[in-house]
């Protein structure tokens, strides 16, 4: 999409391409996706950076360390609900692997073959959030000392949440290409300067955010003045 769509035109736009229910499916995955791709960015733009996490431990370091495992179960379990199967205990469920099913009858056969196999590919690379959200988000498996299994949850390097990630995207934009043309850049709208940057701008020089604040806040007041008085 070449601007900046309201939900609901987000929702016209896509239904109209590909027709319901296909259309609206898409729609909630992609706004999904979207949000996947956001949780991400924040936890990058949190803990990439050494001197970054420095600061954070000095402001309130296990504040900052349960928000880190906050975020990647979130993540783990994010990457779980997009690529688990369409049904589950008889309920039906948002899921890429919904979407084959979606398809009308007279879909282009090599489309449904390469959107098949790029969900496989994600079903794939998510396949260590899965093992994760049984035996340790959703579930706490007894360990083997007290009676239970002996399980091994896999080492999960930041390569492999990349991987996943991307290859859900990819997935997306598998569809993406064949109804609407190009491809869905998950990263252009993640640039916004009221998240984590703001927060870091905070923590490292106080009184100058709040300057800053201030004066936001005081062009926005001015505007929804302006615009009350127009309305009158």
């Amino acid at each position: 999409m070449a601007k900046t769509l309201s939900p609901d035109e987000v929702r016209d736009h896509y239904v109209a391409a590909m027709s319901s229910p296909l259309g609206e499916a898409f729609t909630a995955l992609y706004h999904n996706t979207a949000w996947l791709y956001s949780k991400w960015h924040s936890y990058r733009a949190l803990f990439d950076d050494k001197d970054t996490v420095e600061l954070l431990n000095a402001t309130a370091g296990r504040f900052f360390r349960d928000l880190q495992l906050w975020l990647e179960e979130g993540i783990f379990l994010h990457l779980c609900r997009l690529t688990d199967p369409p049904q589950s205990a008889g309920n039906d469920n948002l899921s890429l692997r919904a979407l084959p099913g979606l398809l009308p009858s007279t879909v282009d056969t090599s489309f449904q073959i390469s959107l098949i196999a790029a969900i496989e590919d994600a079903v794939a690379k998510t396949g260590f959030a899965r093992t994760w959200r049984n035996k340790l988000l959703a579930h706490t498996a007894l360990p083997a000392a007290a009676g239970g299994k002996p399980f091994v949850i896999p080492d999960v390097k930041r390569a492999d949440i990349v991987a996943a990630i991307d290859a859900v995207g990819a997935a997306m934009n598998c569809v993406e290409s064949h109804y609407i043309g190009g491809e869905i850049g998950w990263d252009v709208s993640l640039s916004d300067p009221l998240s984590v940057r703001s927060l870091l701008l905070y923590l490292v020089v106080p009184e100058k955010w709040f300057v800053v604040g201030a004066v936001v806040f005081f062009k926005f007041a001015l505007v929804r003045s302006e615009r009350a008085s127009a309305s009158t």
